[in-house]
Parts: structure tokens; sequence; C-alpha cells
């Protein structure tokens, strides 16, 4: 069996209230075909207004965000025994967050899964990591025009 985890570090300037990251934890399972089991875990922090831990319970393992407002930055674990489509990810997080900073690492695990639970064995991959910056907006507006 074969399991894929994707990291995903998101900086972003989008105010990140509780209602956007609950909708885009339910567009991105949604959108990856995953099966939502129960309510997602919510935790906030008192201290740090915005700040949030969630994690949404799949069918295939678990999908967790988590918030730190005061460096922009949002990260996203998507753990799954199923496809997860980096393109899909990366499409709901341009709707919910539009980033201008991102990276992903992404860890394969396969696991042999035999009669005897104890000669079971975990191979991992070395991570894949994929970043993306995308440019100022005077940047884009300056290359737009020539």
């Amino acid at each position: 069996m074969i399991f894929k985890t994707f990291i995903f570090h998101i900086r972003t300037k989008v105010p990140l209230s509780r209602f956007r990251l609950l909708f885009m934890l339910h567009e991105l399972c949604n959108r990856l075909g995953l099966t939502k089991v129960g309510e997602p875990i919510i935790r906030t922090f008192p201290d740090h207004p915005n700040a949030y831990t969630i994690l949404q319970v799949i069918a295939q393992s678990h999908v967790s965000i988590e918030t730190w407002p005061e460096l922009e930055l949002v990260r996203v674990i998507v753990d799954s025994c199923s496809e997860v489509r980096y393109d899909i990810c990366v499409e709901v997080f341009d709707q919910f967050l539009d980033p201008y900073w991102f990276t992903c690492n992404e860890v394969e695990r396969r696991i042999e899964v035999n009669e005897d639970p104890s000669s079971y064995k975990t191979l991992s991959k070395s991570p894949n990591t994929t970043a993306h910056q995308n440019s100022p907006p005077e940047e884009q507006i300056r290359s737009q025009s020539t």
C-alpha cells in the first residue's frame, strides 16, 4: 500500500478567518475526491487572533490546516492512500489564499502488508520539494506592459 503526504507552506496576505479556512478545507476535500469522516476538529488560540489548527479525518487518512497569522503563513498537510493531485491543491489555494509564495514537500511511503503484522515494513522515499513564488504586483504589471 502506498501513502502520499503533501506538506504545503503558503504565505498569504489574505485575512485568515475560520469561515475561509473551513470553506477551503471543504473545497479541497471535494475537489480531491476525499471522503470526510465526521466534522473537522478546530482549535483556536486566545492570545493569537485568527491562529487555528484544523484537522479533518478522511477515510483515506487526514487533512490538516495550521495558521500563523503573524507570519502570514498557512501549512496544509494532505495525507492519503489515494491519489492527491498537486494541481488541484494549487487551484484551491489560489482561490482561497491568493498566495504570494509557497512550497510543497511530497513524501511517499510504501507499507508492505503481510499475514503477520509484526513483519510490516515501512519504506519511505526522499521528499520532493517544489517551490513557487508569485511575482510582486508591480513586476506583473511591468511584464504585461512590455
